[in-house]
């Protein structure tokens, strides 16, 4: 249940303060998500929560200590989120101030603790944190006071006392405040007082950030500012794409699943959102439509048959069926050697990017395929091959065209072309036509 605090009060208390507070609760949280998904979607450094790296993973309801959102970078650094639109700085039993620290607290128990997942391990204060994330509508004493004594924490000389980072009256109450609290659930955590050394752990790991994502809000307009410029074809679509995020970080949570920037583009094309490519593809998938564009030049020669100092054009009726099947599936195309394949091939590349349509071509006897390294490298890829195909999004079905299969230098580079074949059909946007002899 998003954003639940277990306390001592009675079912009928929880339920008088429930139904839209808890509401609204969840919708702070989704917003929070949807905020950072399109961070990660527009490849934009997601400050004040995560400054550096591009986030790489996002997890609503993750089952951690801190559960409401997970967010990962492509640094390695993990920010654990509790996400409350409203809360005041409270010592009293049952707040939820005291529900927040008591999840820090054994998010940094837990750590220790070995798993398989990426995240658990020990916390470093340098790069990892355990964030109260919460909107304008909550009181100076968090927003303000606390958040900017304990901003200071890291710059500490180690001899320093915690207190120190607090610099005005407000400020020190906000501090000491909070590390009552620490000191109260630490025990309840782990049945003994934190030395200062942990103390000054929790305090390096934990923070407290603004975010306003809700309508009309400042964040909520930054985030459409990054889709519009970034994710979607049509900038005027950002309200469209915002609120489909909100609705699929709400389902993750309620599923209790995380996503990556595939899946994430993945569902907003099943929402009939056409995309810009991934940005830092861009350069990649450009590398590719100049190659495919160099292989038709050369293959052009072989679509016509010199007579008498002049090109005779052959109109092939296997073009014509090439263009609908590969629309709708992927094919293989067989015939002897002259019979027209290559010739073929090249028709069909150029009638479907006179149509609009995305097309890759590769002649394989012009390109090593013995690994696919030697490809990525040939072609000047920043990214492998494979991922290059995959971010490149579009409207329909992309075709690929491979031209003499049995042109493979050794078992080994036909190998890796089937293998890239088997990867290509699985669940991508791409049907693949290829030519062999036999």
């Amino acid at each position: 249940m998003p954003n639940a605090v277990v306390t001592a009060r009675s079912v009928g208390q929880r339920r008088q303060a429930g139904g839209a507070a808890m509401q609204g609760g969840a919708r702070y949280q989704n917003q929070v998500t949807a905020w950072l998904a399109a961070k990660m979607l527009a490849e934009r450094p997601a400050a004040p929560i995560l400054a550096r790296g591009t986030l790489t993973y996002i997890a609503a309801e993750s089952g951690e200590a801190i559960d409401d959102v997970l967010a990962g970078n492509d640094q390695g650094s993990f920010v654990f989120i509790q996400a409350k639109r409203k809360l005041s700085l409270s010592i009293r039993e049952g707040s939820d101030l005291e529900g927040v620290v008591n999840q820090a607290v054994r998010q940094i128990a837990a750590a220790v603790e070995p798993h398989l997942r990426p995240w658990s391990r020990t916390l470093n204060p340098g790069s990892d944190r355990l964030l109260l994330v919460t909107s304008s509508d909550s009181p100076a004493t968090i927003k303000t006071h606390l958040r900017d004594a304990l901003q200071r924490i890291g710059g500490l000389h180690p001899d320093q006392t915690v207190m120190d980072a607090a610099k005005n009256r407000a400020e020190k109450g906000a501090l000491a405040d909070l590390l009552t609290l620490v000191d109260r659930e630490w025990v309840k955590v782990t049945g003994a007082a934190p030395t200062v050394e942990k103390q000054r752990l929790f305090l390096k790991l934990f923070d407290v950030e603004v975010l306003d994502p809700d309508d009309g809000e400042v964040h909520e307009g930054g985030a459409k500012a990054d889709l519009a410029a970034f994710v979607i074809e049509d900038a005027a679509q950002e309200h469209v794409v915002w609120k489909s995020l909100v609705t699929l970080c709400g389902t993750s949570a309620t599923r209790q699943t995380g996503f990556t920037i595939e899946a994430l583009r993945r569902s907003l094309r099943d929402d009939n959102l056409a995309l810009k490519a991934v940005q830092s593809f861009a350069a990649d998938i450009e590398a590719l439509r100049q190659h495919t564009k160099a292989t038709l030049d050369r293959l052009a020669g072989l679509s016509r048959i010199r007579i008498g100092g002049q090109d005779l054009k052959v109109e092939r009726p296997a073009v014509t069926e090439l263009l609908q099947i590969s629309s709708q599936t992927s094919s293989l195309v067989v015939g002897q050697p002259g019979a027209g394949k290559s010739g073929a091939t090249h028709d069909v590349g150029r009638q479907l990017l006179e149509q609009g349509r995305d097309v890759i071509c590769f002649a394989v006897d012009r390109l090593d395929f013995t690994n696919l390294s030697l490809v990525r490298a040939e072609l000047g890829l920043r990214h492998s091959l494979i991922d290059v195909i995959k971010a490149w999004d579009g409207d329909g079905k992309g075709v690929i065209l491979i031209d003499a299969l049995d042109a493979a230098r050794g078992v080994a580079a036909g190998e890796v072309i089937l293998s890239l074949i088997q990867e290509l059909k699985n669940g991508s946007r791409w049907n693949v036509v290829a030519s062999v002899r036999k």
